[in-house]
């Protein structure tokens, strides 16, 4: 008899990735509740951990090696699901408002896989099953802080407010080392390789993305050159500015510090559009 379960569960997954693609809706809360309802599935039929949990010995096997993908939308208890949904939410939609679902939804499936690689590499020969959606979390971690890394964090449990994103990076890793020096049976080289991932692929993105517009003429978001806390005060300014030379005024203040966002190098206000030494232009 066919195991209904799997089948529905990896239903669930696609769906959970799709659907903001055709509806523009939130990823981080379709993804959130794509996981709560797979994790129904597991109450259901607890068989549904061995078929779709990532092993590093799944990587010999064509045929398994899909669960390097499923085991993402796994958990292994309550409190493992409302802690990640929570950080997904909490960071998912700092970074999906600003790059959109599109390249938000790449660094999650991209960083999910690139962790466990990473933990595959540092585990060979290993047939523990290893669950969860923390790699994936990491690698969205990870993009925040590499694109905006002075985007303050407010975490409830710390007593401390407004921490840059690089800042909790390097919490993020002491705790990282803590785990792996208590010998748990966290797969914290799973989040190391996922906060990796998420570093890297992230500008490959965002760059990708912004040459293509730039070619085809589109309008670019001015805050793609605000890196800063000051940077962003000034392209909110920019943005809903109707009056020209008030608008020049403050485009000639922004390309002070800004950089361009394909090259890295410094820019100028070009006849209202943002110019940089390379060429590249830029409508806003």
């Amino acid at each position: 008899m066919v195991d209904v379960w799997p089948i529905l569960a990896v239903g669930v997954i696609i769906s959970s990735l799709i659907y903001p693609l055709v509806r523009i809706s939130s990823a981080s809360l379709s993804i959130s509740i794509g996981l709560f309802v797979i994790f129904l599935f597991e109450m259901i039929d607890s068989r549904l951990i061995n078929e779709l949990a990532f092993s590093p010995l799944d990587l010999r096997d064509i045929g398994s090696s899909y669960t390097i993908f499923t085991s993402m939308f796994l958990h292994g208890g309550f409190g493992h699901i409302v802690f990640n949904v929570f950080i997904l939410v909490l960071i998912g939609n700092l970074l999906e408002e600003r790059i959109g679902s599109p390249k938000f939804l790449a660094i999650y499936i991209i960083s999910g896989i690139g962790g466990g690689l990473v933990y595959a590499l540092v585990n060979l020969g290993d047939n523990v099953g290893v669950i969860g959606a923390s790699g994936a979390i990491s690698g969205i971690l990870g993009a925040i802080a590499i694109l905006y890394p002075n985007q303050p964090f407010m975490l409830l449990f710390l007593p401390f407010r407004n921490i840059p994103a690089w800042v909790m990076v390097l919490i993020f890793l002491a705790m990282q080392m803590f785990i792996a020096l208590s010998q748990t049976n966290i797969a914290w080289e799973a989040h190391i390789g996922g906060l990796a991932t998420g570093i890297l692929i992230a500008p490959l993105l965002m760059r990708i993305s912004i040459e293509e517009r730039v070619d085809r003429g589109e309008k670019i978001d001015v805050m793609v050159f605000a890196k800063t806390p000051k940077e962003r005060e000034i392209a909110a300014q920019i943005k809903p500015e109707s009056i020209r030379d008030v608008r020049n005024a403050w485009i000639d203040q922004l390309a002070e510090t800004a950089k361009c966002p394909i090259c890295g190098q410094k820019v100028r206000n070009y006849r209202g559009r943002i110019k940089c030494r390379n060429g590249h232009k830029f409508n806003i």
